[in-house]
């Protein structure tokens, strides 16, 4: 058995006995564990604490995450999903397993562990359904039941780690085993684009440029990629993301803690993000996947938008309608990044005009693509707001790369590899 006793969350929902729960973490206590090794909110939260980073930061902490099922337990998650409240519990089992951790459900009061089918609405967590979960409720065999859960939890530790993980021919980390679906990579044939003259709105006088081929994301980034993201222990909160420039550190010194989303849902573009939280998401992303993956330049971003025959709009020169894109606030808020198949563009990229205005990486006024320094940045594509006039695929602008508003997003490109 392991030396050192592991950290334990435990993860429940109220309604379901907390009563009974304490007596689980008093057991724990009981055989050995000391009380800050068993994180339990009602018992260890300290006041005016931001619930969900603390939660968030104990889950990252612990090396077991156990999840108390009860009789309402499935019920409440539904309930929660429906008027759309910020679920604890499934943040909780959601960052346990998308981090590898060791999950250990038990279920109590005669409740069943949820199915695949239960959980189909779910999709973070229905990797919990693999895991065999014992039964435990009140009565005599109490006591030697928690026993043996403990002794199972410590002996299932203590074989995850020794075993071995160094495969003999490791699979390459590709962007989709880090972040849920919807991601895809398009390939962008090399070509030329001619960006418009714009020196009168303080952009550049334009030109033709030649642009070598690249891939480019076909969907912006969503509300549940960003998450990842926020969640990961070596994401937002870690400070080398930040280091690409002395403004990006100053900007996050300033800014503790990320914006919320403008409008919930899994699919919906990832809105109320800086040029500068987009550039370090895109640097953990290429870290994890050993890609150069980065905001695509203004260029790159046309020329996966217009094609080789200078199309108006990225489907062609038809004039927009509501079955293209989300455009002149005919929906007042985004769309699931996914919902216009008719709006893709010649080179199958999704959601280019409409939707979310879309950072770039290049400089507003100089075609640079540095990150060095605090100048404007460019904004690309259009948004739910705007007008048809702002959906043309040569429509150029720019903004304060500090700006965080719930009309920008961003998606990702990276060279060939």
């Amino acid at each position: 058995m392991t030396s050192q006793k592991p950290t334990i969350f435990i993860s429940y929902r109220r309604p379901d006995h907390p009563d009974f729960v304490e007596r689980i973490r008093d057991w724990f206590i009981a055989n050995g564990y000391d009380g800050e090794r068993v994180f339990m909110d009602l018992s260890n939260m300290p006041y005016f604490t931001d619930f969900a980073e603390f939660i968030r930061e104990k889950v990252l902490e612990s090396e077991v995450v156990l999840v108390i099922i009860g009789p309402q337990w499935l019920e409440h998650l539904h309930e929660r999903a429906g008027r759309d409240e910020t679920d604890y519990v499934r943040l909780e089992i959601a960052i346990a397993l998308e981090q590898g951790k060791l999950v250990a459900p038990i279920c109590i009061k005669g409740a069943k562990m949820p199915n695949a089918k239960d959980l189909q609405d779910f999709p973070d967590l229905k990797a919990i359904t693999r895991y065999h979960a014992p039964e435990l409720d009140s009565g005599r065999p109490f006591l030697k039941n928690i026993a043996d859960i403990i002794g199972a939890l410590e002996a299932e530790l203590d074989r995850r780690n020794s075993k071995k993980m160094i495969p003999s021919n490791p699979k390459k980390i590709e962007v989709w085993d880090i972040l849920p679906q919807p991601f895809e990579w398009c390939e962008i044939p090399a070509g030329k684009v001619t960006l418009e003259d714009a020196s009168s709105d303080g952009g550049t006088k334009g030109g033709t440029f030649e642009i070598p081929a690249f891939l480019m994301a076909k969907y912006p980034i969503t509300n549940a990629q960003y998450e990842v993201f926020l969640a990961s222990k070596d994401g937002y909160w870690d400070v080398k993301w930040w280091n690409y420039s002395e403004e990006a550190r100053q900007w996050r010194a300033e800014h503790k803690t990320p914006h919320e989303t403008g409008f919930p849902g899994d699919d919906s573009p990832r809105t109320n993000v800086s040029w500068y939280e987009a550039v370090a998401f895109c640097r953990w992303l290429g870290n994890g996947t050993d890609q150069n993956i980065i905001l695509p330049t203004e260029q790159q971003w046309q020329r996966a938008a217009q094609a080789d025959d200078g199309r108006e709009y990225p489907w062609g020169n038809r004039k927009p309608d509501t079955g293209l894109c989300n455009f002149g606030y005919h929906m007042a808020h985004v769309t699931p990044v996914t919902q216009y198949l008719e709006g893709a563009s010649k080179f199958g990229v999704m959601d280019m005009v409409g939707n979310v205005w879309e950072w770039c990486m290049t400089e507003w006024g100089t075609d640079s693509a540095n990150t060095h320094k605090d100048n404007n940045r460019v904004l690309r594509g259009g948004s739910f707001l705007s007008s048809d006039y702002f959906l043309r695929t040569a429509l150029r602008g720019g903004d304060d790369p500090s700006r965080v508003d719930s009309v920008r997003g961003f998606r990702c490109a990276s060279a060939l590899p």
